[in-house]
Order: structure tokens, then sequence, then C-alpha cells
């Protein structure tokens, strides 16, 4: 059994890591095929499709599985039957409701972000919602008992349909202009929902272990209002990138004729952000995998402070370098990744990127910490900390763009800000129900073996020339060595520690 369990975890972390590999990878020849100003309009329309998206599907996944987890420690069966076809029907009149929204809002949409042309974008993509909103109940489903294999391959089909088909029809319509490109871009997006759909519906029908029972109106009223705390959190986010999506670009004109800024907005969030983004999502990864098992433990009123604890500083081992590591790789990642970027925009391109990477750590901390007020189901504390971050972010922004001449520059340092206050005030308020009582001093080494990390890597980059991709590859080694050798020397971490925190993040488990 248990050499079982270890099995079906290393099979799906592995499918997690390509999900999210291919998911990063795929907006970099995307990139390269509509140029900066494409994809500029492409995040755009993607922005604003995503505040609705994460309406749905943000919150439904991990509120069933919060659910589902409690009730199986108390052997409610019933009401996780209930819970299910209450779900399922709040995700399906969802889902057409917004699809419906997005259709007929998308002409208004274009032209306040003032691409107007590029107003059928938003249909193609809108009627995707109503696949990933359905879906979303079985993830959570799924992710209740402590069962991810589903959701992983998933997600890998999804990925790499959207991979082909998005880069396939981009390519073909680009010869009509750029606008049919993100189209075609689009219509990629919408088959992968589509199959990725099918394949959820067919391997839960097989799968499920709900029992027949009947619900009413009121049923699936009560199951919308208990979700909306969690929806309040999951769509702060959201709302900000959309706020981006019509406040950059509008502020950036004061400044530089609109392509130029669309321009800057694509670079920063259609090539740059996917890249930062990437560790963050592997970091959701390990919260997703968290989250059943806290809600588990704190419906059978057990101790979760050593688990909360082991968690936060394995995340703070990993993700803190990762952070270092690719702002010294900066050039050389903006080099390889993104050769279609202007002469004009490419300094601007690496300097945004040095300081987004920072955002990384507290991104990933903010993830766990959140994870761990949800299991308590504190949702709207986590709101209340994202609310805040986001106002001051906005700020941020504004005098960055106005008042203080940073141009685009200004979307990454807001970004900073506004994370790292939420994890402030998240911290604060975690406090209250789980013992953080982390080592000072291991995360002091942590953070300055990261440091030294990325002073050998920066030394290396300015006196070792070679081909930019092998540079990549050799400097990442050295990398990695480097801060290991760096953290057992401190006695950071040892290979004991490191076995016992990963057995608590449980992400094979059937039962």
């Amino acid at each position: 059994m248990k050499e079982k369990y270890i099995k079906n975890s290393i099979i799906l972390f592995v499918c997690l890591i390509i999900t999210k590999f291919v998911g990063a990878v795929y907006k970099i020849p995307l990139s390269n095929i509509l140029g900066t100003n494409g994809i500029g309009i492409y995040q755009m329309i993607y922005y604003v499709y995503s505040l609705f998206l994460v309406f749905i599907t943000g919150a439904i996944p991990i509120y069933v599985a919060q659910r589902v987890s409690y009730y199986r420690a108390k052997k409610e069966n019933n009401a996780i039957s209930k819970l299910i076809k209450s779900a399922f029907w709040f995700a399906i009149m969802s889902g057409v409701f917004f699809a419906i929204i997005i259709t007929f809002m998308s002409k208004i949409f274009a032209n306040l972000q003032g691409i107007d042309d590029a107003y059928f974008g938003y249909i193609i993509i809108g009627s995707s919602i109503i696949f990933s909103s359905i879906s979303s109940v079985i993830k959570g489903y799924f992710f209740g008992y402590e069962y991810m294999l589903p959701s992983a391959i998933s997600g890998i089909i999804e990925q790499c349909v959207k991979l082909v088909f998005g880069l396939v029809f981009a390519s073909i319509l680009t010869k009509y202009g750029i606008i049919y490109a993100v189209y075609g871009a689009f219509f990629g997006v919408f088959v992968s929902e589509l199959v990725a759909f099918c394949f959820m519906l067919i391997f839960f029908l097989r799968k499920k272990q709900t029992q027949k029972i009947n619900i009413g109106v009121y049923d699936i009223k009560d199951f919308g209002t208990k979700l909306l705390p969690l929806v309040a959190t999951n769509i702060v986010i959201p709302f900000s990138n959309f706020l981006d999506s019509f406040l950059v670009v509008n502020l950036l004109n004061n400044f530089f004729e609109n392509k130029i800024s669309t321009s800057l907005f694509g670079i920063a969030t259609g090539m740059v952000a996917p890249i930062v983004n990437f560790p963050v999502l592997l970091c959701g990864t390990i919260c997703t995998a968290i989250l059943p098992s806290i809600s588990y433990k704190i419906a059978n009123n057990e101790d979760i402070s050593k688990t909360c604890n082991g968690i936060l500083f394995f995340v703070f081992f990993i993700f803190v370098p990762c952070a270092f590591g690719l702002m010294a790789l900066a050039e050389n990642v903006i080099k390889v990744f993104f050769p279609s970027i202007e002469q004009q925009f490419q300094n601007v391109a690496v300097f945004y990127l040095k300081i987004a990477s920072i955002s990384i750590i507290w991104q990933t901390l903010l993830q766990i910490v959140n994870n761990i007020l949800y299991g308590f189901g504190k949702y709207r504390l986590s709101l209340v900390s994202e609310i805040v971050g986001i106002v001051l972010k906005t700020i941020v922004l504004i005098v960055g763009i106005l008042f203080a001449n940073l141009n685009i520059i200004s979307l990454a340092i807001a970004i900073n800000v506004g994370y790292l206050i939420s994890l402030i005030i998240s911290i604060c308020y975690a406090r209250k129900y789980v013992f953080l009582n982390n080592s000072l001093r291991k995360l002091s080494f942590c953070f300055l073996s990261s440091i030294a990390m990325y002073l050998i890597v920066g030394f290396c980059n300015y006196f070792i020339i070679m081909n930019p991709i092998l540079k990549i590859i050799v400097f990442l080694i050295i990398g990695v060595l480097s801060y290991f050798a760096l953290c057992f020397a401190f006695k950071v971490i040892s290979i004991k520690e490191v076995k016992s925190t990963l057995k608590n993040v449980k992400l094979g488990n059937k039962n």
C-alpha cells in the first residue's frame, strides 16, 4: 500500500509539472506569432474573461473540496451527494449566465479598451466558460477525496490541445491580420476547454460515489450563498487584472501612442507574467494538495501547526531561490524565449522581469497562508487582506505612471507592494488559528543563500560568453548546486527534513 501511494504521488506530481510547464511554454511561441501588440490585445481580452472564469472555477473546486473532506471525516455521504448535485446545477446556470453576459458586453468591453475590432474574441472565448464551470465541480469532488490524478491528466490534455490548436489557428490566420490571429488563439482555448470537459465528465461518471438524492431551488441557492465569501476572495486578483486591462494602457497613452502602450502591456502581461507565474502555479498545486488534508484534520480536531509550519518552510526554501534565480537570468531568458521583442523594448522587458520576479516570494507564501485560512473556513479574512493589497497596488500603479514617470515598470512595483501587504495581513490573521514558529535563523540563512546564489550566477553571467540557451542551462545548474550547497553548509535543511515535509503533501490518496 505504501509503495502504491508513493508511486501515485510521483506520477501525479509529474503530471502537474507537465501541465504548468506546457501552459507557460504556450505563451512563448504565441507571443512570437502575435508580436508585442497582438499579445497585448490577447491579454486585454483574456483578463476580462478571467474575471468571469475565476468567479466560478476559482471558488467552486476549493469550496467543494473543503466540504467533501469535512463530510468524509463525519461519514456524511448523503451530504456529499447533495452538495455535488447542488454544485452541478449552480455551475451550469452560472456558466450559461456569464457566457451570455460576455457575448452581449463584448463590443462595450472592446470599445473601452480601445480595441474595437477585436470584440469577436470575447464571443469565442466566452462560450468556453460553460465547460470550465462544470469541470470545476468534478475537480472539487476528486480533490475532496484527495484524488488529484483525474484533474492532473485533464490539465495536461487541456494545455496540450490549447498549445496545438491555439498555435496552429493563430499561425494560419496571421495572414489576415493580427486581430484574426488573436481569434485563432482564442478558438484554441475554446477547443481545449471542451476536450478537457469531456474527459472529466467521462471520468466522473465512471468513478463517482455519490447517491441519488433530490434537491430543490433552495439547495442551489444555499450553495451559492455559502460560496459567496470564497468567490469574493478568489475574484479579487482577477478583478485587479481586469482593472489593469483598462487602466494601464489608458494611463500609458498620456505618454505614448496607443500601439506602444498596448505593446508594453503585452510584454508585461503576455510575455513576462507567464514566466513569473510558472513557479507560482507550481505552488498552487501544493495548495490544492494540502487543503483537503488540512480540512480533514480540522474536522477531527487535530493540531495542524506542525504540518503548516513544514509546508511554509518548504515553500520558502524552494521559491525564494526561484525568484533570485530568475532575476539573475532575466536578460538571457528574454533573449532566448522572446526574440520577437522589438529592440526598443528589450531593456524594458529585462528590467520588468527582474522587478516582477521578486513577487514570486510574496505570491507563493500568500497562497499557502490563505489556504490555511480556507481550511478553517475563514474566507473573509483572506478577502480583507487581498482587498487592502489591491487598493495599495492600484494607488502605486497610478502614482508610478502619472507622477514618477516609471511607465510599465510601475506595474511590476505595484504588484510587489500589493502581494507583500496582503501577505503580512494574512499572516497576522493565520497566527490566531495556527502556531507559526518557523526558525528565524533557518529562514535568514535560506534568504542569504539565495542572495549568494544570485551573486554567483550574476558573476558567471558577466564573465562567461557562450550560446544563450546553453548559458541558461549551465547557469541553472550552477545556481541550484550552489544554493543547496550553501543551505546544507549552514544547516538550513537536512535530507531527513525534506522527506518529512514531502510526506505532509498528500497527492495520490484515493481513500
